[in-house]
């Protein structure tokens, strides 16, 4: 709710008097003599204390300020990580990662290594990566590959919460 001060037209004024270490009295005198305006030396005490406490707000800036620069080095690094992760992700999609038998890249490997990157950056970010995830994936006609991709997805399944 508003005081008398922030309803006065006269507020900058009696604020920047207020911050130039004018005295309450002094100021609700002036307002009464010059502008013919009844505000108590009370009412200017209750809004400097409460709306423009300097040592109050120099306080909570210096402790703001020295929170950023004990934090800034690990911001720093949490934004690398997360610029390597998003670099990882565009080099994966530019490589354009095929299936190949001979080299024993299967479908489920190049999903599982762009869900690993982006679960990664998620983590950066302390969200959660969605729990649900959709991809056409194309069963191999190679019995060997699919017996690789059931056994990959055993392990998935059976891996303990939190193990890499």
């Amino acid at each position: 709710m508003a005081n008398a001060i922030e309803k006065s037209k006269y507020c900058a004024e009696i604020e920047q008097r207020i911050v130039d270490g004018e005295s309450d009295r002094a100021i609700s005198n002036w307002l009464e003599e010059e502008k013919g305006i009844k505000i108590s030396y009370a009412t200017i005490y209750n809004h400097r204390r409460d709306n423009l406490n300097i040592t109050r707000e120099s306080v909570k800036e210096y402790e703001r300020k020295r929170r950023k620069e004990l934090m800034q080095p690990y911001i720093n690094k949490r934004v690398s990580d997360i610029e390597y992760c998003d670099h990882l992700i565009q080099i994966a999609a530019a490589l354009e990662l095929k299936v190949d038998v001979d080299q024993k890249i299967t479908a489920l490997d190049i999903h599982k290594l762009a869900l690993q990157a982006v679960s990664k950056k998620a983590d950066l970010l302390k969200d959660s990566p969605s729990k649900t995830v959709n991809h056409n994936i194309i069963i191999p006609e190679d019995t060997e590959t699919r017996a690789k991709g059931r056994q990959l997805i055993e392990f998935i399944r059976n891996k303990p919460e939190g193990e890499e």
